[in-house]
């Protein structure tokens, strides 16, 4: 997965900051407005017309913390209990250049932990067990970016 800044999808949600379960976690300086995170695109959001069905649904999500895009991948591994999360982080004030080395941490809100490093592409792959819920956090110098997602794969009946 590689994202440019050619590569913008359209809004499929309302461009209005997400105010929670995305929390971005620094200390801004006097004087200086509190960045907002927003969700620019979820493919669960609105359903594809044509679009074939699947057993193993994956999910899209593109956020900006400006000036970073996160762009996340989830899909369920087959004959497992357990998710695949890809990701990619993009510096949009630099296009040119990746995030490398940033410390990410997936979490199930159970007992599992997941910590990752980005790569020379800014990108990273991890697994984890499902429970239906997922946490996303970059570790990025004095800034943490803290993404939570109820009900990751759109399957309630399955994680009451």
């Amino acid at each position: 997965m590689r994202l440019t800044q050619q590569m913008r999808y359209p809004p499929r949600t309302s461009s209005v900051p997400v105010k929670r379960p995305v929390r971005l976690r620094n200390k801004p300086g006097r004087g200086e407005p509190q960045p907002q995170i927003e969700l620019l695109f979820d493919s669960f959001a609105a359903a594809a017309l044509g679009a074939r069905s699947t057993t193993y649904p994956q999910r899209h999500l593109l956020y900006r913390a400006e000036p970073l895009e996160l762009d996340l991948r989830i899909e369920k591994r087959r004959e497992s209990n357990r998710l695949m999360i890809t990701g990619q982080l993009l510096d949009t004030s630099f296009p040119a250049f990746f995030r490398r080395g940033v410390r990410v941490t997936l979490w199930n809100f159970r007992q599992n932990f997941v910590t990752l490093r980005t790569n020379a592409l800014g990108e990273f792959l991890g697994e984890i067990e499902d429970s239906g819920e997922l946490m996303v956090s970059l570790k990025i110098q004095l800034r943490e970016i803290v993404i939570s997602i109820r009900n990751v794969l759109g399957w309630p009946s399955l994680h009451s």
